[in-house]
């Protein structure tokens, strides 16, 4: 059994998935939608499937059995649901949505209708961090992080540049899964102090968005996470550091770094451990997740992995920074617990 995927979204953003989806067992590329018609069909050709020039005209006319959305939060925003109404299941790239209010509508309306919509991870399906974020927890309980993003600064910059009408800004899209990482282990923080600024980084195009960010967490136990983000120059780092009771690690788009010393720099120099990370492409990942969700099989179908992958789960991540925009225009700390609340939700556990 395969399961029949049309893509939406322009090249520079739909090209991973369509790659993916080449590379993943049991997953079929039918149609594939662009706004540009020439595009779209010079994609199309190249992955042996239909083209379309309109978006709602792919999720109705084309035979799919999931669809993938490669586009900015605004337009996956619209999508959503004929996408629902089609009982199409959704894979979502990151950022999923542009606020939390937008994603909670979004997930309302697809936990009604019973339609899976999962969102891409950078480390859920990462065999190497489950090691050291797994039931044995070498780490220990997580008691400071901090992430560091110098991304270079995309051309164009797109829907990346207008953070409120599309859903772009360096936080929201270069910062989101190192926050989301932060989050996850250590949970909702009591509050958020932030600074967005625009510091004017050459760009072929004008943009309304912040290029510079700096995010504070704080819990209620006296832990704490930061964040620096910044599209800009080289040279380029992506990186984010746990430090556990027990041992920190050092996590790259490449590898894990496990240091579990407590001596000198000499020796825990000698006791890193990098960690192996053969996972696939986390999009592959996140396609064989689904195609098993929807094969019934049992792990894929559990609540728990379910929980791992889904929209709904992204909640808290968006919380915060839904939190730090606010802070950033209030000056002051704003607790993303209360993001929940304005929106009728419980705060997660």
């Amino acid at each position: 059994m395969s399961v029949r995927f049309g893509v939406v979204g322009s090249v520079e953003c739909a090209e991973a998935w369509l790659e993916a989806l080449r590379a993943a067992p049991g997953a079929e590329i039918v149609a594939v939608s662009d706004a540009d018609a020439r595009r779209a069909a010079a994609v199309a050709k190249r992955y042996d499937a239909a083209p379309f020039d309109d978006h709602r005209a792919m999720l109705v006319q084309a035979a799919l059995g999931s669809v993938i959305l490669a586009v900015s939060p605004a337009v996956a925003e619209k999508l959503t649901p004929l996408a629902v109404e089609r009982g199409l299941p959704m894979l979502l790239d990151v950022p999923p949505a542009r606020s939390f209010d937008d994603a909670a509508a979004r997930v309302k309306l697809a936990e009604q209708a019973g339609a899976p919509m999962l969102v891409r991870t950078a480390w859920r399906l990462d065999p190497a961090i489950q090691v050291i974020m797994g039931p044995e927890y070498p780490l220990g309980r997580v008691v400071q992080s901090h992430a560091q993003v110098i991304a270079p600064m995309p051309a164009p910059l797109g829907w990346r540049g207008d953070r409120v009408g599309a859903g772009g800004g360096v936080l929201l899209c270069e910062a989101y899964d190192e926050i989301d990482l932060i989050v996850s282990s250590m949970g909702l923080p009591a509050d958020v102090l932030a600074q967005t600024v625009r510091a004017g980084h050459r760009s072929p195009e004008p943009y309304d968005a912040e290029d510079s960010a700096v995010v504070l967490m704080r819990y209620a136990d006296g832990r704490m996470a930061g964040v620096t983000a910044s599209w800009g120059p080289g040279p380029h780092r992506r990186a984010v550091r746990l430090c556990g009771v027990h041992a920190a690690a050092e996590i790259g788009p490449a590898q894990v770094l496990l240091d579990q010393s407590a001596g000198s720099d000499t020796e825990r120099h000698a006791q890193t451990t990098p960690l192996d990370r053969t996972l696939k492409d986390s999009r592959t990942g996140l396609i064989e997740a689904l195609i098993s969700l929807l094969e019934g099989q049992t792990a894929a179908a559990s609540p728990a992995t379910r929980s791992k992958l889904t929209l709904r789960d992204h909640l808290p991540t968006l919380a915060v920074i839904e939190a730090a925009y606010l802070s950033t225009r209030t000056g002051t700390p704003e607790a993303p617990h209360l993001v929940f609340e304005r929106a009728g939700l419980p705060r997660p556990s």
